[in-house]
């Protein structure tokens, strides 16, 4: 671990930070506390060129705020990481990366979308959302960076939830009459 941060460390740019995050396969449940987490150095851009380009051309601090979001939960870290940061709080994290991923129906690879712990917006909803509006499989799978087969599989499951509701609503007007 020591010459791992090593190299990292002498390996940052101007505007880079050295952060130790939740490794990102780790999945949270309540047995897990600090002791039991894996922890990993991490190299972060919290200021990039482009940041500094789009200001100076004109973009909101929004939209530049959103870039850096972003740009650090692809670099992996957590909503409390970025939170932390950025000086902002996680629900504003949250909300941002929300209205982005709704907006684009571009997967944010949070801890959310990556190991679905429960009401976040998830990879599957915006599948099946993207399923829905006609998107065929191999553009769901490249827009969601997913496989064809996770996309088809997400579908399928979906189809068969979809045919059951269809057959209870059925059933009930049925009753009803």
């Amino acid at each position: 671990m020591i010459h791992k941060r090593q190299d990292i460390a002498s390996n940052l740019d101007s505007g880079q930070v050295l952060w130790f995050g939740v490794k990102r396969e780790e999945r949270q449940n309540y047995a897990k506390n600090a002791l039991n987490t894996v922890i990993v150095p991490v190299k972060l851009t919290l200021i990039s060129t482009e940041d500094i380009d789009m200001l100076s051309s004109g973009f909101s601090q929004r939209e530049v705020r959103e870039k850096r979001i972003l740009r650090l939960f692809k670099e992996a870290l957590s909503n409390n990481d970025v939170a932390l940061l950025l000086n902002m709080s996680p629900s504003t994290i949250s909300k941002q990366v929300r209205e982005y991923m709704e907006r684009t129906k571009e997967v944010v690879p949070t801890g959310g979308t990556v190991h679905d712990p429960g009401r976040a917006i998830t990879h599957k909803r915006i599948i099946i959302r993207l399923y829905l509006e006609g998107y065929l499989t191999p553009e769901i799978a490249k827009r969601t960076k997913h496989s064809e087969e996770a996309c088809d599989r997400y579908i399928r499951a979906f189809n068969k939830v979809r045919m059951l509701a269809d057959r209870k609503n059925a059933r009930n007007e049925l009753v009803h009459r």
